[in-house]
């Protein structure tokens, strides 16, 4: 599984290789020497997809079946690739894993020190029971070592989920569960959306005609709940409907800011412009957001470590500090 740091240089040298005109095979065969890439695992995946592409297959198919592409990447190549837009599907992937990229390790860093606390408040907190006879030295190092390897677990697991659902994008009943979660459901909408808006733009900018651009923009939602409803109303924008009368029926798209863009794009002949403007100003909110939401996780950190010495305190009956 490539790191959003190392999918991020993919798509950015794949960009320049393309605008140095060179073939998909020369592209890849380039890669499979660069030392970013030089893992034993990665490196066979690279091999096996010029392997493929030898054979014939396009480069995105190629790139799923070895597991170089997930289902995003390829939602978002497939139908610009076809439009003849490759090198604008390797920026737009380049600039999405680059700012996922940051995002995590800004994250990363705030996490470490929480952590480190963590650990010790487990490691101190118990001490005292161990004078008072409370506990034995055995049952001590036993309660904290399953403490410390839960926290890890749940940590670790908690950090790789976002790679590992990039890479299972349609389970239904985990997509049903996040829509049903609070603040994780409104970020999920905005993030599908956003993808759904920007690559539209980007495929009626390229001049394909409104209903043949939606339903492969379609591809780019990640959650299958969300897919599922803008796809039905596919039906709609054969029938002729303008994509402001679409986007008005659909709870995952209908957004005031959005919905005002297409009434100005469509009255103005400037559709697109205005959806990729749209896309554009969605992905700083979002950034932001995260940001926002990395700078919130240490705190709610130190106040669950405040609130787990304030329990110890009153369960072993120490005095509580004075302010």
């Amino acid at each position: 599984m490539l790191s959003y740091h190392q999918k991020a240089i993919l798509y950015h040298q794949l960009q320049n290789m393309e605008q140095a005109g060179l073939s998909a095979e020369q592209a890849f065969s380039v890669l499979l020497n660069d030392a970013i890439f030089s893992k034993t695992r990665i490196n066979k995946r690279l091999q096996k997809l010029i392997s493929l592409i030898k054979r014939g297959k396009d480069i995105v198919t190629a790139g799923k079946q070895v597991e170089i592409f997930n289902d995003f990447d390829s939602g978002v190549m497939k139908p610009l690739m076809m439009a003849g837009k490759t090198e604008t599907a390797y920026q737009c992937l380049a600039k999405y894993y680059q700012l996922k990229g940051e995002s995590r390790d800004q994250m990363k860093a705030n996490l470490v020190y929480p952590l480190v606390l963590v650990i010790l408040a487990i490691l101190i907190m118990p001490i005292p029971q161990i004078f008072s006879g409370t506990i034995s030295v055995l049952e001590y190092v036993w309660t904290a070592f399953l403490r410390i390897i839960t926290v890890l677990s749940g940590l670790y697991l908690l950090w790789n989920y976002p790679l590992w659902k990039e890479q299972h994008t349609q389970i239904k009943w985990l997509d049903k569960l996040i829509l049903a979660m609070p603040g994780l459901s409104t970020r999920t909408i905005r993030h599908n959306r956003q993808r759904f808006i920007e690559i539209l733009g980007l495929l009626l900018d390229a001049g394909l005609a409104m209903d043949d651009a939606y339903l492969r923009a379609i591809d780019t939602c990640s959650n299958s709940i969300i897919k599922k409803d803008i796809k039905k109303y596919i039906i709609a924008v054969r029938q002729g409907k303008s994509l402001y009368q679409v986007v008005q029926q659909s709870p995952y798209l209908a957004d005031p800011g959005l919905l005002q863009l297409l009434h100005t794009g469509e009255q103005s002949g400037r559709l697109p412009e205005m959806l990729l403007h749209y896309a554009k100003h969605e992905q700083k909110q979002i950034t932001r957001s995260i940001q926002i939401m990395t700078e919130w996780i240490p705190r709610i950190a130190y106040l669950l470590i405040a609130l787990m010495i304030a329990k110890n305190i009153i369960e072993t009956g120490l005095p509580m500090p004075e302010l």
